[in-house]
C-alpha cells in the first residue's frame, strides 16, 4: 500500500468560495476587498492588506467528527512554507485563542489594527478549500480511520480524507523521528551481526 506523504498533501488549494468573496490571496499577502466610494461618488474596490501570504489548505477534523479546524500554510520572509493546524474554536476566539501568535511564530506578518485582524479571522473561518484532512495528535494506529500515522506519511485509511500527524499546536513540523544512516549501513551493522540468531 502506497503511503500518503506529507509533500503530496500540501499544495496551494483551490478555494470554493466563488464570486463576491471579499478576500484575495496572492504572493504579496492576504487582502480584504472593501467596496467603497471615491471622491466623485463612484464605487471602487479598496484592497486592505491583512497579512503576508496565508493559504488555507484544508479543512481538518479528528477522526470522530469533532475538533474541526483549518490547515494553514504561512509563507515566511525566507520563502519557507510553515504549516499549522488551527482549531475552529481557536479561530473563533481570535487573539485569545492564540491564532495570531501561532501564525506569527511561523513567520506571518499580521496587521495590528483590530478591525483588520477580525477580517483575517473571517478569511480563515470562511475559506472553503477543496481538501479535507483527518488530524491525528499522535503517531501509530489511528483507530477511527484504520490508518497508521507517522510524522511524514500515513498508510491506509480513506484516500479521500488522508490522515496527517499534527500534535497540539503544530502540524507535525517538529517531531522526534529522524532518518539516520542508510540501508547499507543497517545491513552491515545490524543485520549481518544477527545472522544465524533466529
Amino acid at each position: 500500500m502506497k503511503p500518503t506523504c506529507r509533500a503530496e498533501l500540501f499544495r496551494f488549494p483551490r478555494l470554493l468560495n466563488g464570486e463576491g468573496w471579499p478576500f484575495e490571496v496572492n504572493e504579496k499577502g492576504v487582502f480584504h476587498i472593501a467596496e467603497t466610494t471615491n471622491r466623485d461618488g463612484e464605487a471602487v474596490q479598496e484592497y486592505r492588506f491583512l497579512s503576508t501570504p496565508l493559504h488555507v489548505e484544508a479543512v481538518t477534523q479528528s477522526g470522530d467528527g469533532t475538533g474541526w479546524g483549518r490547515l494553514v500554510c504561512v509563507l515566511n520572509a525566507l520563502g519557507q512554507n510553515r504549516r499549522v493546524v488551527l482549531s475552529a474554536a481557536d479561530i473563533s476566539e481570535g487573539a485569545r485563542g492564540g491564532v495570531f501568535k501561532a501564525l506569527a511564530d511561523r513567520g506571518a506578518t499580521i496587521k495590528t489594527n483590530r478591525a483588520l485582524r477580525e477580517k483575517l479571522l473571517d478569511y480563515l473561518m470562511e475559506a472553503r478549500p477543496d481538501r479535507r484532512l483527518i488530524v491525528a495528535d499522535r503517531v501509530g494506529w489511528h483507530e477511527e480511520t484504520g490508518a497508521f500515522v507517522l510524522p511524514d506519511a500515513s498508510f491506509g485509511g480513506d484516500p479521500s480524507a488522508p490522515v496527517i500527524y499534527a500534535p497540539q499546536g503544530g502540524a507535525g513540523e517538529s517531531h522526534p523521528y529522524r532518518v539516520k544512516g542508510t540501508l547499507k549501513d543497517w545491513k552491515a551493522r545490524v543485520a549481518e551481526p544477527c545472522r544465524g540468531n533466529s
